[in-house]
């Protein structure tokens, strides 16, 4: 989707045939970045959830307030770190890059554009968890067929837009 992302924003025809050729190339690639995401999202999941408890019995707290606790501790580590590797995947498809070098091109991107970067995951997280509340399986094909390919759209434009004016 990200290929075919750039060749709409370039106003290039040959989308499609772009869609498959990129996800025959960097499907491995792309796991591999999955993967080390997903372990780093859940070491800070164990660290968020088990840093709570720990300081919520410690401390006495209700339930209530180590839940606050937990959901402050996990977005302070999701904003302090995991959101470096938000474009790795878009560098990797976009830059044709190995998988280090799209890791740290996402890095040093962020970086460059941390309140962008931060302002659009917060408005994507808003409206997928606002989709998600509703139990209609209408909104699911709005979802993945509308949003997702939108929110793509939305960062392959930011990341070939600002990359190219830094």
């Amino acid at each position: 989707m990200i290929g075919a992302g750039r060749n709409i924003v370039k106003n290039d025809k040959r989308f499609f045939r772009e869609f498959f050729k990129n996800a025959r190339k960097f499907w491995f690639k792309n796991l591999i970045i999955l993967l080390i995401v997903t372990l780093i999202g859940s070491l800070i999941w164990i660290i968020a959830f088990y840093g709570s408890k720990f300081i919520g019995e410690s401390n006495g707290l209700k339930v209530n307030s180590a839940l606050i606790l937990y959901i402050l501790i996990y977005f302070i580590f999701i904003i302090s770190f995991l959101i470096f590797f938000t474009f790795s995947i878009f560098f990797l498809v976009l830059k044709n890059l190995s998988i280090k070098e799209s890791i740290i091109k996402s890095f040093k991107f962020v970086k460059k554009n941390y309140i962008e970067t931060l302002s659009l995951s917060i408005l994507v997280f808003i409206i997928i968890g606002l989709f998600n509340k509703v139990k209609n399986p209408y909104f699911d094909i709005i979802e993945y067929g509308v949003l997702i390919p939108l929110f793509i759209l939305i960062f392959t434009r930011f990341v070939l837009g600002f990359d190219n004016k830094k």
